[in-house]
């Protein structure tokens, strides 16, 4: 009498091959999404810091009579002229030049980024030269993700650079002190990339 195996199911080594298969496509895949969030929201900040400089621009264009020869803002008379980032009401009204500008929120506390997540205007003044820079203060989370990291290669071509709370301070590449992402608005002072 001959005895007939009934294969019903699947090996444990078949099994196991494809949990292997299942992980390593996973990974990937999940490697993948990350890089594409990054590569979206660096896309994202970046839109928005030239949306800001446009809006700045339209602010200036506007207001040209409120601003001195060395880039800073006197709004009347009695008002001694002072860099950007310590007027709040400019900054409050730079806001309105930009689409849906009431949940658009610029800070700036002592001439840096305030905070993370937050855009600012800062105005740079370095050797007799002036400039006004907008930035992005990341967060901690955007930091340490890798969100730095494609925001410094998106940014070589579009004249964004990432750098401290100021957009002239520039600690090491990858140093935790680098928090602000810049664009230059307009004058005469040009930051020294160190990348």
């Amino acid at each position: 009498m001959k005895l007939k195996f009934n294969r019903d199911g699947f090996s444990l080594v078949e099994l196991l091959v494809v949990i292997v298969l299942i992980a390593i496509l996973s990974g990937v895949y999940s490697i993948l999404s990350v890089q594409a969030v990054n590569s979206a929201e660096a896309s994202r900040i970046i839109n928005n810091l030239y949306s800001l400089k446009n809006a700045v621009l339209l602010w200036r264009r506007d207001n040209s009579d409120c601003i001195d020869n060395d880039g800073n803002i006197k709004l009347n008379e009695t008002d001694t002229a002072a860099s950007i980032q310590n007027k709040i009401e400019v900054l409050a009204d730079i806001a309105k030049y930009i689409d849906g500008g009431n949940n658009f929120i610029i800070k700036t506390k002592d001439g840096k980024l305030s905070e993370g997540g937050e855009y600012g205007i800062v105005s740079v003044s370095k050797d007799k030269k002036t400039s006004w820079c907008v930035g992005y203060h990341l967060t901690f989370a955007e930091r340490y993700n890798g969100l730095r990291e494609v925001i410094r290669t998106k940014g070589k071509s579009m004249n964004v650079w990432v750098a401290g709370n100021t957009p002239d301070y520039f600690p090491p590449v990858g140093n935790k002190e680098e928090k602000g992402v810049w664009l230059k608005v307009f004058g005469d002072w040009e930051p020294t990339l160190n990348y």
